[in-house]
């Protein structure tokens, strides 16, 4: 299983590899977006275990794979913070 720390930091190596400005800034907002917390959440819970169904969908989409459906992304992040994946 991965954590939050440990996907961001996948992010962020991808962008740079991809050659994307500001890699790390973007990893961030990506996350953030994704998963729908803050950096108070981060910082508290970085280290929880991430479910590995979330993380390989979550890399399935930063490098181009099958998407999954928005009604079901929307409804997996509904109210942040009690849906984290991080919680799960």
């Amino acid at each position: 299983m991965s954590t939050l720390r440990q996907l961001l930091s996948w992010g962020s190596e991808t962008l740079e590899k991809a050659e994307v400005p500001d890699s790390g800034q973007d990893a961030w907002m990506l996350m953030e977006e994704v998963f729908g917390i803050e950096k108070s959440y981060y910082f508290l819970h970085g280290t929880d275990k991430i479910d590995p169904d979330v993380t390989a969908g979550v890399r399935q989409d930063v490098l181009g794979g099958p998407h999954q459906p928005e009604s079901k992304r929307g409804a997996q992040n509904a109210d942040h913070h009690e849906d984290c994946p991080a919680k799960n």
